[in-house]
């Protein structure tokens, strides 16, 4: 197993900002899993270093709304880093077995946010 950094942007805009106090909108996670599950989410990225922001900075130069884009750690096979279907259960479960929120980075064009695993 392998470490891979993975990238989405879920489907929505300012409805989806976080507060002032970096707390996510009521109902946020869920709204995320159910739009993750029904492929309403676009894979961005899927990386095995640190290049995300790259990725993110190429991706926010075509950006004429507010986006919210999710980064997550998850530990894959090679195998299931290339199928979209296993990232997106993994990612799931990730947000599922959440136990902490953190917005990572945010503007008025986009917000980068995350979420840790229970230990």
């Amino acid at each position: 197993m392998k470490n891979y950094f993975i990238l989405l942007e879920l489907p929505g805009g300012k409805e989806l900002k976080f507060t002032i106090g970096n707390k996510s909108p009521k109902n946020f996670w869920r709204n995320a899993i159910r739009a993750i599950r029904k492929g309403r989410a676009n894979l961005i990225c899927r990386r095995q270093d640190t290049g995300i922001s790259e990725a993110l900075r190429s991706y926010m130069t075509g950006a004429n709304r507010f986006t919210t884009f999710m980064l997550t750690n998850l530990k894959m096979n090679s195998h299931e880093s290339r199928d979209k279907k296993a990232i997106l259960n993994k990612t799931v479960q990730s947000i599922s077995d959440m136990e902490r929120e953190t917005v990572i980075d945010t503007n008025k064009n986009f917000q980068l946010v995350t979420c840790d695993d229970k230990p």
